[in-house]
C-alpha cells in the first residue's frame, strides 16, 4: 500500500495512518505471531520481511510509503537481534520496481515519464520480474542462508546504486 502521490504539506492524516497500518503494523503483527509460533515449535526458522528500494530513499510525493518501509528495516534489525539466539533468523528483501499490479499503479500515479526515468536509472535497464524476487526470498529462507540474519537483500537491478 502507498501508491498515491501526496506532498508532505498536503498528506492526509488518514492516508498516512492507513499506509503505516498496512505496511508497518501489519508487518509487525505477522512477525510477532510467526516468531511466537516458531518458538513454541522449538525448531527456529526464518522470517523474511518485504521492504522496498524506497526503504533507503526519499521520493517526492511518497513520504508515507517511504517512512513505512524504513520502519520495516528497523523492525527487521530489532527482531533479528532479539530472536537470533533462539534460532530465528529475520531478514529483509527490498525489491525495486517489479512487474506487479502495484507497478502499474505507480506508473499511473507518478506518470509514464517518471516511470521510464526509473527504468533508465536501473543499471540493468529493466524492471524486475516477480520470480526474481521470489528467488531472493527463497534463498534467505533456505539452509544455504543459515548464517545470515539482520540483513537486507536489495533486489533492484542496481537502482540503489544511483542514490
Amino acid at each position: 500500500m502507498g501508491t498515491q502521490v501526496h506532498s508532505i504539506l498536503d498528506l492526509p492524516d488518514d492516508y498516512w495512518d492507513r499506509v503505516q497500518a498496512t505496511n508497518l503494523k501489519g508487518n509487525f503483527l505477522c512477525l510477532k505471531h510467526q516468531a511466537r509460533a516458531m518458538l513454541a515449535a522449538g525448531n527456529g526458522g526464518s522470517i523474511i520481511n518485504i521492504g522496498s528500494v524506497n526503504t533507503f530513499l526519499g521520493c517526492p510525493g511518497a513520504a508515507a510509503y517511504c517512512a513505512s518501509k524504513a520502519g520495516q528495516l528497523a523492525l527487521t534489525t530489532c527482531a533479528s537481534a532479539e530472536l537470533a539466539a533462539q534460532g530465528i533468523r529475520v531478514n529483509l528483501v527490498c525489491p525495486g520496481v517489479t512487474d506487479t499490479p502495484m507497478h502499474h499503479e505507480i506508473k499511473a500515479n507518478f506518470g509514464a515519464e517518471a516511470f521510464e526515468g526509473m527504468k533508465a536509472q536501473t543499471h540493468q535497464r529493466r524492471f524486475g520480474e516477480p520470480i526474481e524476487i521470489a528467488r531472493a526470498i527463497a534463498f534467505l529462507a533456505s539452509d544455504e542462508a543459515s548464517f545470515i540474519t539482520g540483513t537486507t537483500l536489495t533486489a533492484d537491478g542496481g537502482f540503489h546504486l544511483t542514490l
